[in-house]
């Protein structure tokens, strides 16, 4: 672990331990990165401060923590179209560029460390603030984004980056697996039921039942389909009960459809063939992954009488990662809408490598 202790994470361990010795109030950060940032600035959680170095600055908070330091450089109505997690890592990117966070890197070597390319000589603040000039962002097959700031259809400045969730988040593989599990318990237990317009729907193989189509992932197998059926008095419901039990199984891991008291014990694989054990509520795993982004994939592995065992993919396409969980299901929670559910979850696998992993992960048990 030494060994992959960088001079970012040494100078974080020190400015905590001087926030703590000086007594001042603790601020709570999405990530490491953004502490020192806001060091380094002198933004303070709750500043007011509206500007670097003579530059406007976007401050963003939720949930009581300070979640974005940056330029500001994208409307509301931008981040909306772009994306904000894109949005984000370019206003953050510019402003580390200008501090800078890594040191013991020039800006040259920083951007080649991280695949990152700018392109053009305007000023990129100048810009954004040009009611003539469109921002826009494109995704070559999957594996980078483009940022650029347009005019009459020519591009005037633009940045290139990875889809990786460690450059754009601003944060590294140690500290993403820290603080998994305080994220997970951060997100609230939804009850939210979130029925779809039945005019969306195909009929199945009944009369009675119907398929929200949610496309494959990987395999046929793995989808993201969700299931209904018509109750007794015509009114549509999800698809619960023993009669169909795969049906059932996906509408449970994919959605919030399904009320009940249903807990998920994960062992949860993190750096050094360690892992580490998490209790909590189902739904919460859920609605922490649908927060995220994530577009759910559930396949059966194995079902018989007692017991199923299937695969969940929580894919991010944004933020190029998957989470990938083995389930293993007793099926007296479909009777009795409660019980434990044992897994296995690999969190933050890079699209890129999901193929292998996955391949491995399906022949272990949970």
């Amino acid at each position: 672990m030494t060994g992959r202790r960088s001079t970012y994470q040494l100078t974080i361990v020190a400015l905590l331990l001087c926030t703590t010795i000086l007594g001042s109030k603790a601020t709570d950060y999405r990530t490491d990165r953004l502490a020192l940032i806001a060091r380094l600035t002198g933004v303070a959680a709750d500043s007011t401060a509206t500007t670097f170095r003579g530059k406007p600055l976007a401050i963003g908070r939720a949930g009581g923590r300070v979640c974005h330091i940056g330029y500001r450089l994208f409307s509301d109505a931008q981040r909306q179209l772009l994306g904000t997690e894109v949005c984000n890592f370019v206003e953050r990117y510019l402003l580390e560029l200008d501090i800078p966070t890594d040191a013991h890197l020039s800006t040259a070597e920083r951007k080649r460390k991280d695949l990152v390319t700018i392109e053009g000589t305007a000023n990129p603040m100048l810009l954004a603030a040009d009611s003539t000039v469109s921002a826009e962002v494109q995704q070559q097959d999957g594996r980078r984004y483009t940022v650029s700031f347009c005019q009459q259809g020519s591009s005037l400045w633009s940045i290139s980056f990875p889809v990786e969730y460690n450059l754009i988040i601003g944060t590294d593989m140690d500290e993403r697996e820290r603080r998994l599990p305080a994220e997970i318990r951060l997100a609230p237990d939804s009850t939210t039921t979130r029925m779809p317009d039945a005019g969306t729907l195909r009929k199945s193989w009944h009369e009675n039942y119907f398929t929200q189509d949610g496309g494959t992932y990987l395999l046929d197998q793995m989808r993201g389909d969700r299931y209904f059926e018509l109750d007794s008095l015509g009114h549509l419901q999800p698809i619960f009960g023993r009669h169909l039990p795969a049906e059932s199984l996906a509408n449970l891991f994919t959605s919030l459809l399904i009320e009940g008291q249903f807990t998920l014990d994960m062992q949860v694989s993190v750096y050094g063939m360690k892992k580490e054990r998490i209790q909590v509520p189902l739904r919460q795993w859920t609605t922490f992954c649908l927060d995220e982004g994530c577009q759910p994939y559930f396949g059966i592995i194995s079902l018989n009488d007692d017991e199923a065992e299937g695969e969940l993919i929580m894919h991010n396409a944004t933020l190029g990662y998957n989470h990938v969980m083995k389930v293993s299901c007793p099926l007296t929670t479909i009777d009795k809408r409660q019980g434990t559910i044992n897994a296995r979850l690999l969190p933050y696998v890079t699209t890129s490598r999901v193929n292998n992993i996955f391949d491995e992960y399906k022949t272990q048990k949970p």
